[in-house]
């Protein structure tokens, strides 16, 4: 009696069904992990070769699970130019083998890069036209495909395709503002992206009104000490304006203009003097585009009141020819000195002499000389 025994190994393997490969975004980034994922409805024992569809070389993997269709099979692949790509799985065991391809090309695209915006920081009305110079980080590739929106008075947007930045170069946008942008500060914003990027930028700047045509008109040229003493000033344009009013006695006041354009009206400055004398007033408007200075025509002129002077004759006759004769003007007690002293002599009936006292105190007689063309009496008004 004999017996035989045989051996032999056998291969079960399942059939490949349904293969399928996606993508887990549509769009990746250049030099960036893009994953997929492979599935299928059967398959056991599987291996993957992955052809990227670049110029790369084929990768192969091997399912780690026994039944490939319990689980779903992940990997990354590396981009490293912009374009579509069609990525294409071939999966095989040892009897079946089945291919798939993504079923929508992967857009590959260079991310948009850090952004710069710069501007100028007052933008000056009348004219109102200013330049924005958008530049991008010029140290990686060029990106792909960007479009850009502006938002340039915080509500207005204009969105286009940026040909300059896709090539690394400045972006330069022309804008006009007007009075009405005059006000609180602005801040243009630009928001530039594409499939796998988005980068923004912001710059803050102001609007500003020229200064133009700065005119002083005093209330009153003359005062008396401690009597506040004003003047009216007076712009055709500027906005956020400060006015700087030197009074001539090292008194320097500053005041703002309180409406926002200084055409809305004019602004009074008011200065006590304490001490008589001529005094210059200039005024310096001032605002972040340019500067006015301006002087008022005539000197404040700072004088005590004439209260007490008296008047008598040095001699009670005239002697006619040549009728001459010396009067005495005095300060009385009560009377503070005098400067910058007109008289005006009236002689009856109808003669008239001017004279001029440059400085005249209380204890100090001053001589006036005066030729009569004929016998007249004298008397001061």
């Amino acid at each position: 009696m004999s017996s035989i025994s045989l051996n032999k190994d056998i291969l079960l393997r399942t059939n490949i069904s349904n293969l399928t490969v996606v993508s887990a975004k549509e769009t990746c980034a250049v030099g960036i992990d893009c994953s997929f994922v492979i599935t299928m409805d059967s398959g056991s024992h599987i291996n993957y070769v992955i052809d990227a569809g670049d110029d790369s070389d084929r990768v192969e993997y091997r399912h780690p699970s026994r039944v490939a269709s319990r689980a779903p099979f992940n990997f990354t692949h590396i981009y490293r130019s912009p374009n579509n790509y069609s990525l294409r799985v071939y999966a095989y065991n040892e009897h079946f083998q089945a291919e798939a391809v993504v079923a929508n090309p992967v857009i590959v695209q260079i991310t948009v890069p850090t952004l710069t915006l710069v501007g100028q920081d007052i933008v000056i009305i009348p004219d109102g036209s200013t330049e924005f110079v958008l530049t991008g980080d010029s140290t990686g590739a060029p990106p792909s495909q960007v479009f850009c929106k502006w938002n340039f008075r915080n509500s207005d947007t204009d969105t286009y395709y940026s040909t300059e930045i896709m090539q690394n170069r400045p972006e330069k946008l022309h804008f006009i503002y007007n009075k009405n942008d005059v006000g609180e500060p602005l801040t243009i914003h630009v928001d530039c992206y594409n499939l796998v990027s988005r980068q923004n930028a912001s710059f803050t700047f102001r609007v500003e009104e020229r200064l133009q045509v700065l005119i002083l008109v005093p209330f009153v040229q003359h005062g008396i000490p401690d009597s506040d003493m004003g003047l009216q000033l007076t712009l055709s344009a500027g906005s956020h304006v400060e006015f700087l009013v030197d009074y001539g006695d090292g008194t320097v006041e500053v005041t703002k203009h309180p409406q926002l354009f200084a055409i809305s009206e004019p602004v009074n400055a008011w200065h006590p003097y304490n001490v008589t004398g001529n005094y210059t007033v200039t005024v310096t408007a001032s605002n972040p585009v340019n500067t006015l200075t301006a002087v008022l025509s005539e000197d404040f002129v700072i004088q005590h009141s004439v209260v007490n002077l008296s008047l008598s004759a040095a001699n009670k006759t005239v002697l006619w020819p040549p009728g001459e004769v010396d009067y005495l003007l005095e300060t009385g007690k009560n009377q503070m000195d005098l400067g910058n002293l007109h008289c005006l002599w009236q002689f009856d009936p109808s003669a008239e002499q001017y004279s001029y006292l440059e400085f005249l105190t209380q204890a100090v007689l001053m001589r006036v000389h005066i030729h009569f063309p004929d016998q007249q009496l004298a008397m001061l008004l």
